[in-house]
């Protein structure tokens, strides 16, 4: 499986210091991609947040243009849905774009790219259900999720359940500690 990386995902891990843990979680994946128009995003972040450096520092983060004729094509697509009039989501628009032609999973927590993900028979992963999955999995424990939970909102995340003191709540209440 291919894991495209988005944003809102790469940098709430880098401003919590947690991209080691983000790299552990998703090892098992066949390839872990980010692309150029992302990676730019980010860059422009740093100023504010020097954490965000280490992001494009990542050497287990495949860094892809969006160049191809065909790429192009879908990003004009998406572009015109997602970025604003300020010049933003032009990182989700390429992440939609390089998955069309390619195929992978848009890993994002930006809501928008993720109901066009769907719109287009694309599978979305968000940064909780991966969560769960490495709880489910053994790779984390329970309170050791919650914890970094609490870490990535203090970088910005934004999640729908208000830190560890509702995670596992909420992960019970959702069932999702009871799906194999």
């Amino acid at each position: 499986m291919t894991l495209v990386f988005d944003t809102s995902v790469l940098s709430c891990f880098a401003r919590a210091d947690r991209l080691e843990v983000l790299d552990k979680l998703t090892a098992s994946s066949v390839r872990r991609v980010t692309t150029r128009a992302i990676i730019d995003e980010i860059e422009r972040g740093i100023p504010a947040n020097p954490a965000l450096i280490s992001v494009g520092e990542q050497r287990w983060l495949e860094k892809v243009p969006v160049d191809s004729p065909e790429e192009l094509g879908y990003f004009a697509e998406f572009a015109r849905r997602l970025v604003d009039r300020k010049g933003r989501n032009v990182g989700e628009a390429s992440a939609l774009a390089w998955i069309k032609v390619h195929g992978g999973v848009l890993f994002s927590d930006d809501q928008y790219a993720i109901v066009i993900a769907k719109e287009q028979g694309i599978t979305p992963q968000r940064t909780l259900r991966l969560l769960v999955k490495s709880v489910c999995d053994g790779l984390l424990r329970q309170e050791e999720a919650a914890t970094l939970i609490d870490e990535l909102i203090a970088g910005g995340a934004w999640f729908p359940c208000n830190g560890s003191a509702e995670f596992l709540s909420w992960a019970n209440r959702e069932g999702f500690f009871d799906r194999t």
